[in-house]
């Protein structure tokens, strides 16, 4: 699970990464949309550890575990059809 976590936020730091240069560069977004673009991550956060607290108990730990990477690798793969 560490190495696999460790693997996920080393490509998704990547990601961001690119982000920041295909914002200005090819969209030609102003700063402050693209502020509120990656700010737009944070109810994201908050209600995911929110749910992260409640949904082992009820479900499971490997059912919400599993679920929880196809839910954000899903999502992270329709990110290219933008």
């Amino acid at each position: 699970m560490c190495l696999v976590s460790a693997a996920f936020q080393f490509s998704f730091a990547a990601t961001v990464t690119v982000y920041m240069l295909f914002l200005p560069r090819e969209l030609e977004l102003p700063g402050s949309a693209i502020g509120l673009v990656l700010a737009a991550t944070g109810p994201g956060a908050l209600v995911g550890s929110i749910m992260a607290a409640r949904l082992p108990s009820r479900f499971g730990y490997g059912v919400v575990l599993v679920a929880a990477a196809a839910l954000g690798d899903g999502v992270m793969l329709c990110v290219p059809a933008l």
